[in-house]
């Protein structure tokens, strides 16, 4: 349902924009030279493109309204602070194709690491960190009136040059009140009985939740739930979490996300801050810090963006934690 990440161009690909094919804008003027196929949604199909040396990534769709909507969310992101948690958006135009007039935009194309394939590769103890950096990058785009919608594992990447999240795939993106446009069962609250399907603050903060049990508990499966009774997938679900210690330090987070008891990203990310905390403590207990612990300790340090008082109020605590580690048991 939401975008489909595609990993060959051998596909078909749709507009006949086969690779070695060049857009060029209506109204600016600018050509793109088609290098694959990234990927297809339900709003559109996004290309790895060459534009006069550098790569970049194109959205193309048939629907001016979705383009324009997706295309202001990320110019609205990119205008809160210097280090978008999306691409970076380079313009909007028209194309006119054999088949008439399409839409497209061109923005930063992201190298970076699936979070999923991340977390596998260097440990579970880097999710609190990663999900106190997708909390801030909400909180922001909550403040323009939009839901993310569509968040998933599948939409988040560990950018290669400051390892950190980058959000991807805004086709999801809705208006505060809309419908949800694109969604992932899996993270999805409406397939869990949990709430309808309209875009607010606590439909991102649901999806969250249920990215922390993902990220957990990658076992998991909605296959698993998907045959049974909307109104017992969430109990056969919670059946199956308090089985799982590793959720143990998360309950309650999770629970409050799943009832809508968050009215806000930074409310949910005040309680991870202090789950976190709660894990550096018990770190300074050990003889020596493993290159892993040392490694987090200091990507919690780094500043997402610009703080004011109140992000530091929230996070001020874990930070110190982590600085003091390093310092007392780092190498």
């Amino acid at each position: 349902m939401g975008m489909q990440v595609l990993m060959s161009s051998k596909k078909t690909v749709p507009y006949g924009l086969t690779p070695g094919s060049v857009i060029t804008g209506k109204w600016n003027g600018s050509s793109y030279c088609i290098i694959r196929l990234i990927g297809q949604g339900a709003n559109g199909s996004v290309f790895l493109a060459d534009s006069a040396g550098t790569q970049v990534a194109l959205k193309v769709c048939s629907h001016a309204a979705d383009l324009a909507l997706e295309y202001k969310v990320l110019v609205t992101l990119a205008k809160e602070r210097a280090s978008s948690p999306g691409p970076r958006p380079i313009e909007l135009d028209d194309w006119v194709s054999r088949s008439g007039t399409l839409f497209f935009y061109a923005m930063e194309y992201i190298q970076g690491e699936q979070m999923e394939s991340f977390i596998t590769r260097k440990g579970q103890v880097w999710i609190g960190a990663f999900l106190l950096q997708l909390l801030g990058d909400l909180s922001d785009l909550h403040a323009s009136g939009h839901s993310f919608g569509d968040l998933k594992a599948e939409n988040l990447l560990i950018s290669k040059d400051r390892c950190r999240i980058r959000l991807v795939d805004f086709g999801g993106v809705s208006q505060f009140g809309k419908a949800i446009r694109e969604y992932t069962e899996w993270y999805d609250r409406a397939f869990w009985n949990a709430g309808n399907r309209r875009a607010d603050i606590a439909y991102d903060l649901f999806a969250t939740a249920q990215l922390l049990i993902k990220l957990s508990c990658p076992s998991l499966s909605v296959s698993t739930f998907a045959n049974l009774d909307a109104r017992r997938r969430g109990e056969a679900l919670f059946r199956q979490l308090s089985r799982e210690a590793v959720l143990q330090p998360w309950r309650s987070v999770i629970n409050k996300a799943w009832t809508g008891g968050y009215s806000s990203a930074d409310q949910m990310r005040s309680d991870i801050a202090r789950i976190q905390q709660e894990w550096l403590n018990k770190q300074r207990k050990s003889p020596k810090l493993s290159p892993t612990q040392q490694q987090l300790a200091m990507s919690v340090k780094k500043p997402r963006r610009k703080w004011d008082w109140t992000d530091w109020s929230i996070l001020a605590a874990s930070f110190l934690a982590a600085a003091v580690l390093v310092k007392l048991f780092g190498t």
